[in-house]
């Protein structure tokens, strides 16, 4: 036993500082794999929250969105969009309303309200993250002669704006 403690002393030069070579080497080798495990793991759960943040506000902002009244669309629709998105579907969505919604529900009498029923994330990244809503919205209007529920579902692509998630892509699917 004692000579296998003692075996580097009868190496040469040469043979020891392979040896040492090789020690530095998987040393290193080693830190960075656990540096990368690390890295990872961290990636990992930083995404994971962001998904259940993000969720947590589409499941939120989602029936502020396509909830309104008739007697306060000209007010709220606007406010909502620019509250709630972000990005080129703010742009499209406020000219959508003007154009299309708002007027559509002064002249129809309508009020919509929508609820989120089930939602799920779809794909997290940190400042990026895709959800699948399932949403019921009750309309009524002056052409119905009760309320009519409408299922529909939609992929929600939200957008970290500062401290808060926004709702940057809303496509029906």
């Amino acid at each position: 036993m004692r000579g296998l403690l003692l075996w580097p002393a009868d190496l040469s030069v040469r043979a020891r500082r392979l040896v040492v070579g090789v020690l530095a080497a998987v040393t290193v080798v080693g830190a960075g794999a656990l540096g990368y495990v690390w890295w990872a793991a961290s990636s990992a759960a930083a995404d994971a929250d962001a998904g259940q943040s993000a969720l947590a506000s589409a499941r939120r902002d989602v029936p502020e969105l396509l909830s309104y009244d008739y007697r306060t669309i000209d007010q709220a629709f606007p406010k909502s969009a620019k509250k709630l998105l972000t990005g080129k579907f703010l742009t499209e969505y406020t000219e959508l309303g003007a154009s299309v919604v708002q007027p559509a529900a002064k002249r129809d009498a309508i009020v919509t309200k929508a609820d989120v029923v089930e939602a799920s994330v779809v794909a997290a990244e940190e400042d990026s993250v895709t959800v699948l809503l399932f949403v019921n919205q009750t309309t009524t209007s002056k052409d119905l002669e009760g309320p009519r529920l409408d299922g529909s579902r939609v992929r929600v692509h939200m957008t970290k704006d500062g401290d808060s998630w926004k709702i940057s892509e809303f496509v029906p699917v």
